[in-house]
């Protein structure tokens, strides 16, 4: 087994304490870890600018910057004004919408269950005056908080990863520095293996981000006819980026805008084909597609991202699929194995 390759106790004690201190500090590290992954996916894209025009590297670093932060104002400005406007649509009606599609829901004669009799109009009634008397002002509020937060990671990745992208060797270089001695051969000569990985694995992320907005695009543009699908299909593409809560926000735009059609068999249909796309994306789609490209068994990228998400939060499931493939490449280094399989079948 190459010694440079093996962990002594000190290692695994550091590894330990990052791993608690990134416990600790999830919320707070998610912003830089996001940046991180920002900066590596483009430093190619940095250097091939930078080779054709001939220009400093730091001005080929801003002009990708730009440009990618053109397009995340783009997307979120998007995403924004579509909730804005159905919610807006929704405040400015009052309850009718809401009272036309439980009528829908329930009937022209209402529900009757548990000895109850349930129409639409006693629904919406109830609905309409708990939000009078201020009941869901504690959720508001709390809504309010997320928003603000959400807004301020987002300057704070925007910040970070502009930083990153132009000191991006530097940092790596730094990063490597705190690697201890010993162990810096051994890293040093997995390292390329585990950076393919990292990007493979965020391509894959990027293909599941297409084929979420062109499903999107096909079901409720072209066959279901919704309003503004193709804007839909971009906000819901780059929502796949999020893990956990961009499903959450897409699931939320998609029950709004269903509450806006004309009859229940539509609502049904819409809801019904965005569990589909649910379920396709990530028991069909995300599983092969994200294994291969890190070549980790389907079952091991789920299970990483369980413990990921339990563990960690939102970074937690950043990192868990290509955490785990680099685990499995430093392991067979360290047992002394190009390839586990092809070591066993020997």
């Amino acid at each position: 087994m190459p010694g440079g390759a093996r962990l002594d106790w000190r290692t695994v004690v550091v590894l330990l304490a990052l791993a608690f201190v990134l416990h600790v500090l999830t919320w707070v590290l998610l912003p830089f870890v996001m940046a991180a992954i920002v900066s590596f996916i483009c430093e190619p894209l940095v250097r091939t600018l930078q080779r054709w025009t001939r220009q400093p590297r730091w001005l080929a670093a801003v002009e990708v910057w730009l440009v990618l932060f053109a397009l995340g104002v783009g997307a979120g400005a998007a995403g924004g004004f579509v909730a804005a406007r159905q919610l807006s649509h929704l405040g400015l009606n009052g309850a009718d919408p809401l009272r036309a599609a439980l009528g829908r829901l329930l009937g022209p004669g209402g529900v009757q269950a548990f000895g109850l009799h349930l129409t639409a109009d006693q629904a919406a009634d109830s609905l309409e005056s708990h939000l009078k008397s201020g009941l869901l002002l504690a959720p508001a509020a709390r809504l309010g908080g997320i928003l603000l937060a959400a807004a301020a990671s987002g300057v704070l990745l925007a910040a970070a990863s502009f930083y990153m992208m132009l000191s991006g060797p530097a940092l790596a270089r730094g990063a490597i520095w705190l690697v201890p001695p010993s162990q810096r051969e051994g890293l040093e000569r997995v390292l390329p293996r585990m950076l393919t990985v990292f990007r493979r694995f965020y391509v894959g992320v990027l293909v599941i981000v297409i084929f979420t907005a062109l499903m999107v695009w096909l079901g409720y543009g072209l066959v279901l006819h919704v309003p503004g699908a193709p804007l839909l299909a971009v906000v819901l593409g780059v929502m796949e980026t999020v893990p956990a809560v961009g499903p959450l926000i897409s699931a939320s735009l998609v029950i709004v805008l269903a509450l806006q059609r004309h009859s229940l068999a539509a609502m049904a249909l819409m809801v019904g084909y965005g569990m589909t796309l649910r379920f396709v994306i990530d028991d069909v789609v995300a599983p092969p597609v994200l294994g291969r490209s890190v070549a980790v068994h389907p079952v091991v990228v789920m299970f990483a991202y369980a413990v990921g998400g339990v563990l960690f939060g939102v970074t937690g499931l950043l990192l868990a699929v290509p955490a785990a493939a680099c685990t499995r490449i430093w392991l067979q280094a360290a047992y002394g194995e190009e390839d586990g399989v092809a070591s066993a079948k020997g």
